[in-house]
């Protein structure tokens, strides 16, 4: 994400912001359904979802509820955008960068790998034909 979204927009660059939204974002909304909330030294900093193109990470101090610092505008539509937009940056250095294409390869054959003593159960629904 640190590689990738700062070239398709710049305001990723900024020191930190990438890291940020992935654990909000990522971590929150895999592991629990919602974005989280970050607590720094008793100030909230949180979000606030917006369909508005020019409110993209744009960070809002004013008109937020009691307590909390800050939150980040994040357009959902936009997010979408630049996650293929970034996967297209990335495709460009597998076909630029011969280290990007071995690493992939590594990573992908890793993955694909099937599972050996962990023991998963195929349901009868995918195992019929």
């Amino acid at each position: 994400m640190e590689k990738y979204f700062p070239k398709v927009n710049q305001t990723y660059g900024e020191k930190g912001l990438c890291a940020f939204i992935y654990k909000v974002y990522r971590h929150g909304l895999t592991h629990t359904n919602m974005p989280k909330v970050v607590n720094d030294s008793g100030k909230i900093y949180g979000w606030t979802l917006t369909f508005i193109d020019a409110d993209h990470l744009k960070v809002a101090r004013e008109g937020i509820p009691r307590g909390k610092a800050a939150n980040l505008y994040i357009n959902p539509k936009k997010v979408a955008d630049e996650v293929v937009s970034s996967i297209d940056e990335y495709i460009k250095d597998l076909y630029l960068e011969e280290d990007s294409l071995i690493n992939f390869r590594k990573g992908f054959i890793s993955m694909a790998e099937t599972l050996h003593g962990a023991k998963i159960v195929v349901p009868d629904y995918i195992k019929q034909l």
